[in-house]
């Protein structure tokens, strides 16, 4: 029997598929074409298909709502040989109802190995996040998980459930998103707990931009850091936040045990950084034995990426800087093959 994959645009397309050999579905929705009746007739057609593997669901018009959702995940759990799910719905309206319902769609979900999860731009507070990561706690077979949950309403509280991943043994490639909320210490600490229990990351994605981190956060990020001895790449976006020298000059002691990092892309403009925490920076970099390929955001007021002990660096091959201009994103872009 040979199985399939389909691509719906519309929930009544289902009906006509032949759901017995369906294993990969993806929903790309706009909830216009949403009532209540297509939702729970595409609940009963997804039901039939005994051999789904993975489901990926897009809602791209910003208008998904809560008990939308609950009919569109609900019974995820039925689906025996299900591992991938894809729940791409930023920029929506989904609250602390919706965030616990996906919670609750994968807590049963134990077999699964892949999850994505773009949830930025809703209206998730901490309890709705705590949901989610307790649900997440419970996939302890997963090999790559991605969560986005920047321009939400997150604080500390709502990231306690981060460290308490203990179970993760296979999950090799981690991103976490949580730009644009009120992170401080205490939180990314729980962040840095979590990720340092995730022993077999080979990548990891990093970035919590525009927070309030400071230098117990970026300290306990180091820790974290330095237990990831099998890491090979990593992006790490720090910036816009309150981390000092002490803080970058502890991260960079634990990136410093990264030795089998390769490519490094990383952010830290716009803190509380001096000189002295810049050269820091740079001999942790030129320590790194592995390290062929550099790319990084400055402002252009920093003294990064200057020192003797970069400059003489062998092993780095590709160098990529882009400089941050007054009243601009990211703009300007400067190369250097170091050889």
């Amino acid at each position: 029997m040979e199985y399939k994959h389909i691509k719906l645009t519309n929930l009544d397309d289902l009906e006509q598929a032949d759901k017995s050999t369906l294993t990969d579905i993806e929903l790309y929705l706009n909830t216009d074409d949403m009532n209540k009746q297509q939702l729970n007739d595409f609940q009963s057609q997804l039901q039939q298909c005994t051999e789904l593997q993975s489901l990926v669901i897009r809602i791209n018009t910003y208008y998904l709502q809560d008990h939308q959702l609950q009919v569109l995940i609900e019974n995820l759990s039925q689906f025996k040989n299900l591992n991938t799910v894809n729940l791409l719905l930023q920029g929506n309206r989904i609250n602390e109802e919706g965030a616990k319902l996906i919670g609750l769609a994968l807590k049963d979900c134990q077999q699964l190995k892949a999850v994505k999860l773009q949830l930025e731009l809703n209206g998730i507070r901490n309890n709705g996040v705590q949901s989610i990561l307790a649900g997440l706690n419970n996939c302890t077979l997963l090999e790559s998980l991605e969560l986005n949950i920047s321009e939400n309403q997150i604080s500390d509280e709502g990231l306690e459930g981060i460290g308490l991943w203990k179970n993760y043994n296979s999950l090799t490639y981690l991103t976490l998103k949580a730009n644009f909320n009120h992170i401080c210490d205490k939180g990314c600490m729980s962040i840095a707990t979590g990720i340092g229990n995730c022993s077999s990351l080979t990548s990891l994605v990093l970035s919590l931009f525009e927070n309030r981190i400071g230098e117990e956060g970026a300290s306990a990020l180091g820790q974290g850091l330095s237990k990831l001895k099998n890491l090979i790449n990593l992006l790490l976006y720090i910036e816009s936040n309150s981390i000092g020298d002490k803080g970058i000059s502890d991260l960079c002691i634990g990136l410093s045990n990264c030795i089998q990092l390769q490519n490094l892309n990383f952010s830290f403009y716009e803190n509380n950084i001096s000189s002295e925490g810049y050269l820091k920076v740079d001999q942790c970099l030129s320590s790194l034995p592995k390290l062929s390929k550099l790319e990084c955001f400055f402002s252009g007021s920093e003294k990064l990426l200057k020192s003797r002990d970069l400059l003489n660096c062998k092993n780095i091959r590709f160098l990529q800087g882009s400089k941050k201009q007054e009243g601009a994103q990211v703009e300007g872009t400067q190369n250097q093959k170091i050889s």
